[in-house]
């Protein structure tokens, strides 16, 4: 139980600290935060070096886990808002708040595994950006001749 506490530090951490997070989920940061973090760069090692001991707390194998827990609380809050689009359909600006919150996790465990993988493999960060940009391409064409 005390890892799980552990772990849902990180991630309230990283919520927080993730202007992008935090943004799409309505946290300010406070001056103590943007001035410790410095800017973006900086904060990218800081949130890196947040990743690794991450990874040595817990093992690349709870990553996996956690990933993957975390990625079906995400499909069950988007299955709740697809189940419920009527309460949803005319409110643009009503996006459920367990699927902000889930999306947010997800994001926060796919940084954290790409992470590693690159570690692991060198080459990694290549052929994933390779297979990213194929699908951006074929996804493009796809909207491109409707």
């Amino acid at each position: 139980m005390a890892k799980k506490s552990q772990k849902w530090n990180v991630l309230i951490f990283l919520c927080l600290e993730s202007s992008q997070l935090a943004g799409a989920l309505s946290v300010q940061q406070s001056k103590s935060t943007q001035d410790r973090i410095g800017g973006f760069s900086s904060y990218k090692m800081e949130k890196n070096e947040m990743f690794k001991k991450a990874e040595d707390l817990w093992g690349f194998q709870f990553q996996l886990e956690m990933l993957i827990e975390e990625s079906a609380e995400l499909i069950q809050a988007t299955t709740k808002w697809r189940r419920n689009w009527k309460k949803y359909e005319n409110q643009a600006d009503k996006i459920p708040q367990n699927f902000i919150e889930e999306l947010a996790d997800v994001q926060i465990m796919l940084q954290q595994i790409r992470i590693s993988c690159a570690r692991m493999q060198p080459d990694f960060d290549n052929d994933h950006e390779r297979h990213y940009r194929n699908k951006m391409n074929e996804l493009f064409e796809m909207v491109r001749t409707k």
